[in-house]
């Protein structure tokens, strides 16, 4: 998968069967960068303020049917979720975007959801909160690890992906249909860390 052949524009909501990969996080923690590092392009919006995102946005990767013609369809698409915690903005509208998504969650036939933890902190209560209510709703989810390059020693990002593993083993041991996929994903948008076998999990799911 190219991933310089992005359509260069948002999509409106599919309506047919084609792969979804939705990207969701907690805001800030760095989702549309991850995206548009994925997708060689700015296409996400990016800001330093928390909550920048409040709608669902498709961005889809085209490539030509074959050689000799200029047709193009949409192979997969991107979807950008709008973060939850703590955003800016009025409270009723945080709510509002934030009880959308899980709506979305519920209802979207998605190939595969991966959930964004910022790597310099780890998984926070709120991930947790998260990680159970997708459990609870047996959303499939596979965790991505952000911000990379910001943390302080590469132990501590170790530590991280063991926290991770062991909540994975803890909750095996009681569910044998655990959604939670047991691969960790360490990236860094700004150095391009991590998105080669991020891109090969997508391409894994993809069938040409």
């Amino acid at each position: 998968m190219d991933p310089a052949e992005f359509g260069g524009q948002q999509h409106p909501s599919p309506e047919d069967t084609t792969p979804r990969f939705a990207f969701l996080g907690r805001s800030n923690v760095g989702k549309s960068s991850l995206l548009n590092a994925l997708m060689n392009q700015s296409l996400a919006v990016t800001s330093k303020q928390p909550g920048r995102t409040q709608k669902v946005h498709y961005y889809g990767w085209v490539a030509s049917e074959n050689t000799h013609d200029c047709m193009e369809r949409v192979h997969a698409y991107f979807v950008d979720l709008p973060g939850y915690g703590y955003a800016v903005g009025p409270d009723e509208a945080v709510e509002e975007w934030q009880r959308r998504t899980q709506q979305f969650l519920l209802r979207a036939p998605l190939t595969r959801l991966f959930l964004l933890q910022d790597a310099r902190v780890g998984p926070q209560a709120f991930d947790q909160t998260v990680q159970g209510w997708l459990e609870e709703a047996e959303i499939a989810f596979t965790i991505v690890l952000t911000k990379s390059d910001g943390a302080r020693r590469m132990a501590d990002i170790i530590k991280h992906v063991n926290q991770i593993c062991m909540r994975y083993h803890h909750r095996q041991q009681i569910d044998d249909t655990l959604s939670q996929s047991p691969f960790v994903y360490v990236t860094s948008a700004k150095h391009g860390a991590g998105l080669d076998e991020l891109w090969s999990a997508i391409e894994s799911e993809l069938s040409f």
